[in-house]
C-alpha cells in the first residue's frame, strides 16, 4: 500500500467524506504550486535523478541501506502523485 493511500484511509476514517476531500484537494495543490514554480521544478527533477532513476539495491546493500533508498523512493513518489492527483481535481 502506498504512502499516499494509507494516508487517505487513516484520514477518512477521521473526518466526513466533504471534509476530508476538501483537505486533501487543498494538500494536493500546495504541492503542486510548490513543484510548479521554477526552483520546485528543479528540485523536484534532482530528486527523481537521485531517488527513482538509481536502483533501490545494488550489490553489496546492506538491508538498512535499501530499506533508506526505498524510503526516499517511496516520498518522492508521494510528491509526484500529489501533482498529478491535483490535476484531476483530486
Amino acid at each position: 500500500m502506498n504512502l499516499l493511500k494509507a494516508y487517505r484511509e487513516r484520514r477518512r476514517e477521521q473526518q466526513t467524506e466533504e471534509a476530508y476531500r476538501a483537505e486533501l484537494e487543498s494538500i494536493n495543490a500546495a504541492y503542486a504550486r510548490l513543484f510548479n514554480t521554477d526552483d520546485g521544478k528543479f528540485v523536484l527533477d534532482h530528486m527523481v535523478k537521485m531517488n527513482l532513476a538509481v536502483p533501490v539495491a545494488t550489490k553489496g546493500d546492506d538491508l538498512l541501506d535499501i530499506g533508506v533508498k526505498q524510503g526516499r523512493a517511496n516520498l518522492v513518489n508521494e510528491i509526484i502523485q500529489r501533482i498529478e492527483a491535483n490535476k484531476v481535481g483530486y
